[in-house]
């Protein structure tokens, strides 16, 4: 068997393909078939969507219904979000877990999304949670999905919370500079850290999210701090996990239940 090449266009052939293969990683997978918005329920400011769709599609659609999801660009809304060369479909954005400029007003993508049809490393179809925004079908188990990297599951599709765009409030990002390149990475840090690391040439800061992101310099990171965390797009060699014993402890249980011969994603996360 050999590493996953194709573009599955529906999700039982997603399935076949993880079921037959030794490892899957994004590259590996073009999930461009799950673009869609498979219902859009206005009323109840819930959509379910395809895990490939990319979120500036989805907001320019979910703003023809004046609804939108904070984290990139909304139409009419003036908010910063500096989004260059970051992961840009549903699926990828959710799996970083991406922050935000109007996090601490509008939550994140643990509080937007309300279900998931994943698939599993040994090809399962499994489905969790529901349209529903109060729901007691279960355990949240989709939730673990988010911020794990597909080191769990492959999301295939989302069922999300939205936004009314006039609703939207003010953000309290602050814009400090520009440079040419790509996003490095974010580093959510404690508010009494947000102006040693604004001195050192952070182009965004967000506030009260607490959260900094730069673009690639000369590669050099920013003073880390007790209590911050940092979320790398692409782990670089002698990268160590960024978290505690206890969560790791946790991931590597997780990842026991879930992937148990590591074929989903493998090192991505500088733990399994």
């Amino acid at each position: 068997m050999s590493a996953v090449r194709l573009r599955p266009e529906s999700v039982e052939e997603l399935a076949e393909a993880v079921r037959g293969s030794d490892s899957v990683c994004p590259d590996s997978l073009d999930m461009s078939s799950f673009a869609d918005i498979v219902e859009l329920h206005r009323d109840d400011q819930v959509v379910v969507v395809g895990a490939g769709m990319p979120i500036d599609e989805l907001n320019r659609e979910l703003a023809l219904c004046g609804q939108c999801l904070p984290i990139a660009d909304v139409p009419g809304d003036a908010t910063p979000r500096p989004l260059s060369g970051l992961p840009r479909a549903v699926g990828e954005m959710l799996s970083f877990d991406l922050p935000h400029a109007l996090e601490g007003q509008c939550g994140s993508w643990r509080d937007w999304v309300l279900g998931m049809t994943v698939v599993l490393a040994d090809g399962t179809i499994a489905k969790s949670g529901s349209r529903a925004v109060k729901s007691v079908a279960g355990y949240d188990v989709h939730k673990l999905v988010i911020g794990s990297r597909r080191t769990l599951a492959i999301p295939a599709a989302v069922i999300l919370r939205t936004y009314p765009i006039g609703s939207l409030p003010q953000s309290a990002a602050v814009v400090l500079g520009d440079r040419p390149g790509d996003v490095h990475c974010a580093q959510r840090v404690l508010p009494e850290h947000l102006d040693a690391l604004c001195a050192e040439a952070v182009i965004y800061a967000y506030d009260p999210a607490s959260s900094v992101v730069w673009h690639y310099g000369d590669g050099t990171d920013l003073t880390r701090y007790p209590g911050d965390r940092l979320i790398r797009f692409a782990l670089r060699p002698g990268d160590e996990p960024d978290a505690n014993p206890f969560e790791i402890e946790l991931m590597r249980k997780a990842k026991s239940i879930f992937d148990a011969t590591g074929k989903l994603c493998a090192g991505a996360m500088g733990i399994f």
